[in-house]
């Protein structure tokens, strides 16, 4: 396989990594290691190696039948697929926000705690994500740069160029 070197050992990975970690906890019976050879990543597991190849080489198998998503892994997919089908099983205890994801979730819940790591100056919005508060920011001005007027002189998000004054 490409990008595959496959090395013996002890089973204990000495090369300082962010997987040394998993790396040093796996079975010291393990004879092999799978070491890629286009950067530091290494693995007991063969599949985790065929997955992680993928990332160099731009392989993304599996694809959405409904949309043009498609993925280097079968279990984004999964996930993906319970986006089409209105799964949203991470839900927040103290408001009705919902998400497809528990990152999400984990982030939404420091707008409760009062440790969103983003704020506005101008108002009381609080957000654990810097693309959030940048689209916020938008509300403060009086220029919306994303509201055009359409030929027939309705705003129309997708009609034009020139911007409407509020």
């Amino acid at each position: 396989m490409e990008g595959l070197d496959v090395s013996g050992g002890d089973g204990v990975c000495d090369h300082e990594s962010r997987r040394e970690k998993i790396m040093s906890v796996a079975p010291h019976h393990r004879k092999t290691v799978y070491k890629c050879k286009m950067c530091d990543y290494n693995s007991f597991y063969k599949t985790h190696m065929v997955e992680h190849v993928r990332v160099h080489t731009g392989n993304r198998p599996f694809k959405c039948k409904l949309c043009p998503f498609s993925t280097a892994k079968k279990q984004n997919l999964k996930r993906h697929m319970r986006a089409h089908q209105g799964d949203r099983p991470f839900h927040c205890d103290l408001c009705d926000f919902s998400t497809l994801y528990k990152a999400n979730l984990v982030q939404h819940r420091a707008i409760h705690t009062g440790n969103a790591a983003y704020s506005c100056d101008k108002c009381d919005y609080k957000t654990g994500r810097k693309g959030n508060l940048m689209r916020h920011m938008h509300c403060h001005e009086k220029i919306k740069p994303w509201l055009v007027v359409g030929k027939d002189g309705t705003a129309d998000a997708h009609a034009g160029s020139k911007r409407v004054l509020q």
